[in-house]
């Protein structure tokens, strides 16, 4: 609905006022008619003030969403912590890299009796059936 509306604004801004005649052809507009065409007013009665004052306006509109956006952005990026983009939390190091590369750090000790998981070798395995070409 909105892109027929912003063709025919864009036709009549682009024609001198009063001196072309804007066709609807379906989802388009054109100047030249076609087979079913309907002739569409584009004239804008709006005086050069209240055009002026709808310009002013809308750049007014921009200008504060910009800086509301930006605002935005701000207030997130302090908000969140970091995250990759699967959504998978960046952990950040606790203690500088030299202190860890140091080799302070102790191997954890294991649960005494635990044994290690062994792969499950029972499992049946599928296998292919013979193609055409291996027979």
């Amino acid at each position: 609905m909105k892109a027929p509306l912003a063709a025919a604004l864009i036709l009549a801004c682009m024609a001198p006022a009063g001196a072309a005649t804007v066709y609807r052809c379906g989802q388009t507009y054109q100047q030249v008619p076609c087979a079913g065409a309907s002739a569409v007013e584009v004239a804008d009665p709006r005086s050069a003030d209240q055009r002026k004052g709808a310009r002013e306006a809308a750049e007014a509109d921009r200008r504060q969403a910009k800086e509301l956006a930006a605002e935005r952005r701000e207030r997130e990026k302090a908000a969140t912590p970091q995250r990759e983009p699967m959504g998978i939390l960046i952990k950040q190091p606790d203690e500088p890299a030299s202190a860890s590369a140091a080799g302070t750090s102790k191997p954890k000790p294991g649960k005494k009796g635990q044994r290690k998981a062994k792969p499950d070798t029972d499992l049946p395995r599928y296998v292919a059936p013979p193609t055409a070409s291996s027979k």
